[in-house]
């Protein structure tokens, strides 16, 4: 999809203009076209984390275990509203069961269940991840996945990465035109993005320490592709 960009570039032109190799001129009877690939990285650190934590019981008799780990999934979800975790941002991602078997002198014999709650949890303060995991599995919390960092809203960050991209694709087309001593207009007549707004987390494994878990979140690169076209 061309990129609507702010200055009022066409987005579209001919066929009799249209270039296949990036990077190169295509002349015609007065106007050539020279396409180029331009990138802009910007570098942005999260401002969300997400975590998944949850209670895991096991046993013999399902009501029993259904009660318990609700009881202790209660006492969890309370803790994580009294540390600032707003209700939005505690979500059930699963709630299973799992019947359980071994195997003894080749037959197969009944374990007991497995329930299992597992929450998706938004911490929008990472100066509380750590204190905030801890704090769930002293009260009670037994299943830790990995945490994820990531943006709430990556689109800032993400234009800017397209402006640099802009530029980075003018700036060789110009170093082209000197090169070849061909005079390229600085203003593209189309430009084609070829990247999105991201939305790659990343994570890092947790660990459970005697004092609040550290947790360095560290950047996140954003990165922005365009084909811009050029007339000579």
């Amino acid at each position: 999809m061309p990129y609507s960009f702010p200055y009022g570039y066409r987005k579209s032109i001919s066929n009799n203009f249209q270039a296949r190799a990036n990077g190169t001129l295509n002349s015609y009877s007065h106007h050539g076209e020279l396409k180029v690939l331009g990138e802009g990285i910007i570098q942005a650190e999260p401002d969300i984390a997400l975590v998944s934590l949850g209670v895991q019981t096991r046993g013999m008799e399902l009501n029993q275990l259904q009660q318990e780990n609700a009881e202790i999934s209660s006492k969890m979800i309370d803790t994580l509203k009294n540390i600032g975790i707003s209700s939005d941002d505690l979500q059930t991602q699963s709630y299973n069961i799992f019947p359980q078997y071994e195997y003894i002198n080749g037959q197969q014999k009944f374990n007991g269940y497995v329930v299992e709650h597992i929450l998706r949890v938004i911490i929008r303060e990472l100066n509380l991840i750590g204190r905030i995991i801890d704090q769930a599995v002293d009260s009670g919390a037994n299943v830790i996945n990995n945490i994820t960092f990531a943006i709430a809203n990556p689109t800032i960050y993400y234009q800017q990465a397209l402006l640099k991209a802009i530029d980075d694709a003018t700036s060789k087309a110009m170093f082209i035109g000197r090169n070849m001593n061909i005079d390229i207009s600085t203003i593209p007549i189309e430009i084609v993005e070829q990247s999105s707004v991201p939305i790659s987390p990343y994570s890092v494994t947790l660990a459970k320490t005697d004092i609040a878990t550290p947790i360095q979140p560290g950047q996140m690169d954003i990165i922005a592709r365009i084909e811009a076209t050029f007339r000579y």
